[in-house]
């Protein structure tokens, strides 16, 4: 059965209980066949626990709805979830596609007093929340959030070959536990997903994963993320999972850009043709890359290829801080390669700046640090650095961010260069 409105201003739906309005559910996995599109859902000032609930249905199609107002979640969809963040489903939905809606005010942060529903402290739901999907399309989704944050996994995530493309989601520059909330987060990616041409105002995770079937994990790609300028920034893209691509992304007024965080061994994360751009975070440190290794962890084959990183500006307060790559605490990093970067200092900040700043801790294993371009930048502690050229770009530096501004002139002593 499918449910059609009249559209988005003309049908609307109420309610005030605590639990979804609609509910798409089954007992066991089958296939749903259906439409639900064409209405708005107004939770009546956040006394409507959820808008939509789709569980253990395969192809449905949302499309064309308002979701306004739920306490927890616009729209959830998974296939059971599991029971534990390291055991995949049995099963996945499939045919799910997610397009032309639009969420205000949908998703909450939970506190200590509500673990009796089974978030926990330091939680936030998102207002579009998915787990255990393969092949979903979710795309030209608009959200804005005045708490909570935008789309996320639910029952541990588990998610294969996902689309997730075209939205824009504006979500708090400041959270009581996370210092910001996230625009998407997303656990357990496997089999070529793919997040590409959002517009996002903060942050966005994707935690644990490999390529499985497919040749990437994750490929995150002509993404901007921009910051708002109100002295609160965080890490843009937290990368906790193998296999990824992150490419011609636009990220600025981050604290700091990508963020390697591994409890786990990993490998194979290739970072190339993105620009990052006035960075600067006024109590914590500041870089481009970070690389966060725990004890008896390896991480293998980082590649950080042909990337800008324009006025990555540590505070005074913490001497020492980089533009390139921090490698903190312990753990094995094995074949980091920095290589065709552009790193340049046109900014106010006189301190000097790293293209690699490493504590001491833990091993650096065949680093490669080559054919970069530094401009008021020097090269740091870690390692070994060879062929590497102290000059001005010769960068069009004017016009749009991050074209045409970031291109070479014509006589830029770059071009045909580097390997």
């Amino acid at each position: 059965m499918n449910l059609e409105g009249a559209g988005i201003g003309r049908t609307i739906l109420q309610g005030s209980c605590n639990e979804f309005l609609i509910q798409l559910e089954s007992d066991f996995k089958v296939n749903g066949d259906q439409t639900i599109s064409g209405f708005t859902i107004d939770g009546q000032g956040r006394r409507l626990y959820g808008g939509i609930s789709v569980n253990r249905r395969n192809n449905v199609t949302i499309r064309d709805i308002a979701f306004n107002g739920t306490d927890i979640t616009g729209l959830q969809i998974h296939a059971g979830g599991t029971p534990d963040s390291t055991i995949p489903p049995r099963e996945y939905l499939t045919g799910i596609k997610v397009y032309q809606c639009h969420f205000t005010n949908c998703s909450k942060d939970f506190a200590n007093d509500e673990n009796d529903i089974g978030w926990g402290k330091g939680w936030s739901s998102g207002a579009l929340q998915i787990g255990q999907l393969d092949g979903a399309e979710i795309h030209d989704i608009t959200i804005n959030e005045n708490r909570g944050g935008g789309i996320k996994f639910c029952g541990n995530g588990w998610l294969k070959n996902l689309e997730l493309y075209q939205c824009n989601i504006r979500v708090p520059d400041r959270d009581p536990f996370w210092g910001a909330d996230f625009a998407i987060e997303l656990w357990n990616i496997y089999d070529n997903c793919k997040v590409y041409r959002n517009t996002v105002n903060n942050w966005v995770s994707f935690v644990r994963g490999n390529k499985g079937n497919g040749t990437h994990s994750l490929q995150f790609f002509e993404n901007r993320i921009v910051f708002p300028d109100t002295g609160n920034p965080q890490v843009a893209i937290e990368a906790s999972a193998s296999d990824m691509e992150i490419y011609n992304n636009y990220i600025e007024k981050a604290g700091l850009g990508v963020s390697l965080w591994y409890d786990k061994s990993q490998a194979n994360v290739l970072i190339h043709h993105n620009v990052f751009y006035d960075f600067y975070h006024p109590s914590d440190y500041t870089a481009g890359l970070e690389i966060h290794l725990n004890k008896g962890t390896v991480l293998s084959n980082i590649r950080v290829f042909h990337n800008v990183f324009h006025n990555i500006r540590p505070d005074n307060q913490h001497p020492g801080l980089v533009i390139g790559a921090k490698v903190l605490f312990e753990g094995v990093l094995n074949g980091l390669q920095i290589k065709n970067n552009i790193f340049m200092n046109t900014g106010t900040k006189t301190i000097k700046q790293d293209v690699v700043y490493w504590d001491g801790k833990g091993e650096i294993r065949n680093a490669d640090i080559s054919y970069n371009c530094l401009d008021n930048v020097q090269l740091g502690n870690a390692g070994p650095f060879a062929h590497n050229l102290f000059a001005n770009p010769g960068i069009t530096a004017s016009g749009s961010r991050p074209f045409p501004y970031y291109k070479l002139n014509s006589n830029s002593g770059l071009i045909d260069k580097g390997i």
